[in-house]
């Protein structure tokens, strides 16, 4: 079987400068018989020398995806602020180049698969390939749960932001692709169930 492997992070043994540690394990634990290649915006910032030892203890190749323009210049200037006006989470917005998609599918993959709960705009540029998305929590329920805590005093800036951000989540995840052809994959049981309610 191929695999090939999207992701914000580039997968490491344990958590570094972000959840990298679940995918690294999901990959190191495949079956036999099961080819991944992997793709990455490398947004942990793995040194080159960590990139190489991961794909020898993973025995897979490891290819970097370049950022887009526009997320290269917010950042550098410092702009990051207006993700308020955005309906959708920041990350939501991220997109493979072009030819980025023409790689991959002339891989011929068998499944490909997505890790974060924001690529689902990325998993939606492959809609007639089998398709596993990765979340791995519903994060609306997370800011579900944070909006209800009881007998305990959030800032009115704080709570502002928790909600900001549940509705930004809420409105992404009902969003994601119903086809047959794509299956989600969370940790969690009732982040499991809150998604299959909202979508």
């Amino acid at each position: 079987m191929k695999v090939v492997f999207i992701t914000p992070l580039t997968p490491y043994k344990e958590n570094y400068r972000g959840a990298s540690g679940l995918p690294y394990h999901l990959l190191r634990n495949r079956p036999n018989g099961v080819d991944a290649t992997l793709y990455t915006f490398n947004s942990n910032h793995l040194s080159a020398d960590k990139i190489r030892e991961v794909e020898q203890e993973l025995n897979i190749p490891i290819k970097l995806l370049k950022e887009s323009w526009w997320r290269v210049w917010m950042f550098r200037l410092h702009l990051s602020f207006i993700r308020i006006l955005l309906k959708y989470p920041i990350n939501n917005y991220r997109r493979l180049r072009q030819r980025e998609v023409e790689e991959i599918k002339a891989l011929k993959p068998d499944l490909i698969w997505g890790y974060s709960q924001e690529f689902s705009r990325i998993m939606k540029q492959f809609p007639e390939c089998k398709r596993l998305h990765t979340l791995p929590d519903c994060y609306s329920l997370h800011f579900y749960r944070r909006l209800g805590l009881r007998g305990t005093m959030i800032p009115w800036l704080e709570r502002w932001n928790v909600m900001v951000n549940y509705i930004k989540h809420y409105r992404m995840e009902r969003g994601y692709d119903t086809a047959s052809n794509v299956t989600y994959h969370l940790v969690g049981e009732e982040d499991r169930i809150f998604l299959h309610e909202i979508n």
